[in-house]
């Protein structure tokens, strides 16, 4: 999904103008190194023989000899960045990390190898190698702080260090993103990322994580779906059909917990991510599925009481003190419960599994979600004391009546109760 070695190509051979016409990057020209006064001839020699070789991996190598031999020199810099650039082009990412960081060490305010480290360290971050978060998080902070104060190198035109220095934020950006993105301050990753989007609004990761960022929030921003959707067209255009699945069953899965189902998500992904931003009302266009408490509420406004199973009840009552609607759902449900007994003078039956049981007393569980888990959602108070009380996992029918009721944990009080022992049939929870 990522391709920050694409990045990278385009970052160190900046324009196509080649490492020797652009300092910024490339190799350092040998003016420079006579500028710098290279007293020693013998220094000044192996520095202009490591600098004059055609390899590319035997120039990285020398330019790595002549640093170790010469800890001191003037073109130490230099010639690091020499080393860095000739790596790169040899394609030995491991050199050309370790020559970045000697460069960093050298010279800590140098914008190029910190976001050269940016762009290698979050590969191997998203490419699952987690021990690298730290050194992302620390060289794309410090390359973006330096990145306001660098100056233009002499040898690049205004309109070139303009769109170089472009390159090194979005990248810098994007590397913050990810390291907020991992450490959960998604409030701050947004910010990077749009920072770089910005820049470069079709860079497909970075859509991909700011939507990751918005959806992973507290409270979801689902603006994020937009992104998401953005990250999709663009590796669609770019024909990555792993990248595309992976992204759209994130997004699914996502899409499906918010808004209650899968319907619509085809659409949203046909109809979103076009242009460069989040259009005005797209956020209100992706519903949200009715909370417990708000489906507890629908449930009794649109069905009959005797439509109603025993689970229904459990969540009606369980929301009873989250809204007046809850509260006016619960006491309708309650009425309808105590007219079904007569008000006490009828009795109750429902299937039932035995969690705890003594002479007196007993604890079933009736709602199909609770004799999985084990919960017990009656107590039931026997109106006659029981020689043999049923073991804990046998099922048995229980008639009472139902006097009362806790919300949360929830469960019902049952008085006058008795029982009798079923088989392992079929079990129902509607009374």
């Amino acid at each position: 999904m990522h391709r920050w070695s694409v990045a990278l190509v385009l970052f160190l051979g900046f324009a196509n103008l080649g490492f020797a016409a652009v300092s910024a990057f490339g190799p350092v020209e040998p003016a420079a190194a006579q500028q710098k006064e290279i007293k020693d001839p013998a220094e000044y020699n192996a520095y202009m023989s490591a600098y004059n070789m055609a390899d590319p991996a035997a120039k990285g190598a020398a330019m790595e000899a002549f640093v170790a031999r010469y800890p001191e020199s003037v073109v130490k810099v230099d010639a690091l960045e020499q080393g860095m650039a000739a790596y790169q082009q040899a394609g030995n990412v491991q050199k050309l990390e370790q020559v970045a960081r000697k460069l960093v060490d050298a010279d800590f305010d140098n914008v190029r190898p910190i976001a050269i480290l940016t762009v290698l360290l979050r590969t191997q971050l998203t490419q699952g190698d987690n021990s690298k978060l730290t050194d992302l998080c620390s060289y794309a902070h410090r390359g973006a702080t330096f990145l306001a104060s660098w100056s233009k190198p002499e040898n690049l035109s205004e309109a070139d260090f303009a769109m170089l220095r472009n390159q090194m934020a979005e990248i810098l950006y994007g590397g913050s993103g990810l390291c907020s993105l991992k450490m959960k301050a998604y409030n701050l990753s947004r910010e990077n990322y749009l920072k770089a989007l910005q820049i470069n609004p079709g860079d497909p990761s970075n859509n991909f994580e700011l939507g990751t960022a918005e959806l992973e929030n507290d409270p979801m921003d689902v603006n994020g779906f937009w992104y998401l959707a953005k990250a999709v067209r663009l590796e669609q255009g770019q024909h990555n059909s792993e990248a595309v699945k992976s992204i759209a069953d994130y997004g699914k899965s996502k899409y499906r917990r918010y808004h209650g189902g899968e319907d619509g998500w085809e659409q949203l992904l046909a109809s979103a991510g076009d242009g460069n931003s989040v259009p005005a009302g797209f956020a209100a266009s992706v519903k949200k599925a009715p909370s417990e408490a708000e489906q507890a509420c629908n449930a009794v406004r649109d069905n009959a009481f005797s439509d109603l199973s025993f689970d229904d009840w459990v969540v009606v009552f369980q929301h009873r003190d989250d809204s007046p609607c809850n509260l006016e759902a619960a006491n309708k449900v309650w009425a309808a419960i105590q007219q079904r007994q007569e008000h006490g003078r009828a009795k109750l039956r429902f299937q039932a599994k035995v969690i705890s049981s003594s002479r007196n007393t007993m604890g079933v569980a009736i709602a199909d979600e609770h004799q999985t888990s084990g919960e017990i959602d009656m107590e039931i108070i026997l109106e006659k004391p029981v020689a043999n009380p049923p073991a804990r996992g046998t099922m048995v029918n229980v008639i009472g009546v139902i006097t009362k009721y806790t919300p949360r944990p929830f469960f019902f009080e049952m008085e006058e109760g008795e029982f009798s022992l079923i088989g392992a049939g079929p079990k129902g929870s509607r009374p």
